[in-house]
């Protein structure tokens, strides 16, 4: 069985999705062996499923591979020169390892989460692992977990530009615009999704005329926002959407208690909304690694499906995400799905390709 994605499903996808009861995001329920195995022939990629009983599909774990261009350095680019955009492909290699082992009792974070971001991201290869459980009709809405491991690939770090915000209430009034991408499992294929950062842009502070609560106004895409977003299949098939203005998730600097709400329209006539509200610091075992990040909770409505989105991220580390929640109700059943990293330094990516 695999699941559905809160974010805008390729929509060839969607009656398949209905029929086999699709779940969450790229994980699937329970633990068990991998479905599927990987064959080379020449410099074409092979995809062979094993066959299974219905026990054994409905708790297998399918990390899904994906090819993507070598780790870039970190550049300085033209912002015309960001708009270029790379195209996912599949490969071979991304198969996340079982080994999670817990943090000491005792562990604390190497970095403290920061609410400014002092660095861009490094790239590589991160570990995530799959938590959370879920109630299916098919299974008497038995409660089952979702367990298992996959990779995420975060690669194509480009810097754009720095200024300087001579409003900022900060003592680091550089206001540094940047890009990376991320590219991971996404039901039959992948999904690739380009986040852009600005650290430190100009906002007004204003009542809300709702709440007379002070919120923060100006550039609605004054922090980390979504850029774009491609699916593809493991034939090929590509839907893209290109954000001319990003979908925000997080206002920078970090205001706990600050809510925003965002709506990104695509290219494709595809829209996106976010209504969320950031929190204060928390943390999670990153596999024996202890890292801190902030919290936003909200809505996410895409296409009509509208799941609770929670998320840490860390601005230490360049305002990477750290967690991922869902909350969402389907035809096939509750899902809360969870995927938190597993690791603090990546792996690196491109240098042992075969």
């Amino acid at each position: 069985m695999r699941p559905s994605s809160p974010f805008p499903p390729m929509r060839r996808h969607a009656a398949v999705a209905a029929a086999t009861l699709l779940a969450v995001v790229s994980a699937a329920c329970g633990s068990g062996e991998s479905g599927v195995s990987v064959k080379r022939l020449d410099a074409d990629v092979v995809f062979g499923i094993k066959e299974q009983t219905t026990q054994q599909a409905a708790r297998s774990i399918a990390a899904v591979p994906v090819e993507a261009e070598p780790d870039e350095e970190v550049r300085v680019l033209a912002p015309q020169a960001a708009q270029q955009f790379s195209k996912p492909r599949f490969r071979t290699d991304l198969f996340a390892t079982d080994s999670c082992p817990p943090a000491a009792l005792n562990a604390f974070p190497e970095k403290a989460a920061t609410e400014q971001v002092p660095v861009l991201p490094e790239p590589g290869l991160y570990r995530w692992r799959r938590s959370g459980t879920e109630r299916l009709k098919v299974l008497n809405n038995q409660e089952v977990a979702y367990t298992g491991f996959e990779l995420r690939l975060l690669h194509r770090v480009v810097k754009i530009s720095e200024t300087q915000n001579p409003t900022s209430e900060y003592d680091d009034k550089r206001n540094i615009v940047y890009r990376y991408e991320t590219v991971q499992p996404f039901l039959d294929g992948i999904r690739q999704t380009t986040y852009q950062v600005k650290t430190n842009a100009e906002v007004q502070r204003q009542a809300s005329p709702f709440t007379g609560q002070r919120v923060r106004a100006g550039d609605p895409e004054r922090g980390l926002v979504i850029k774009r977003i491609v699916t593809q299949d493991r034939q090929g098939n590509t839907e893209e959407s290109v954000f001319e203005s990003g979908l925000l998730i997080l206002p920078l600097p970090v205001s706990p208690g600050e809510t925003f709400t965002s709506v990104a329209k695509g290219t494709r006539g595809d829209a996106l909304t976010f209504d969320g509200t950031v929190g204060t610091r928390q943390r999670v075992d990153a596999c024996g690694e202890i890292i801190e990040g902030f919290r936003v909770t909200g809505k996410l409505t895409a296409d009509g499906f509208s799941p609770t989105w929670s998320f840490l991220v860390a601005p230490q580390y360049g305002a990477i995400l750290i967690e991922e929640q869902y909350k969402y109700d389907s035809q096939a059943g509750t899902h809360n799905p969870v995927f938190t990293v597993g690791q603090v330094k990546p792996r690196p990516f491109g240098q042992d390709r075969s």
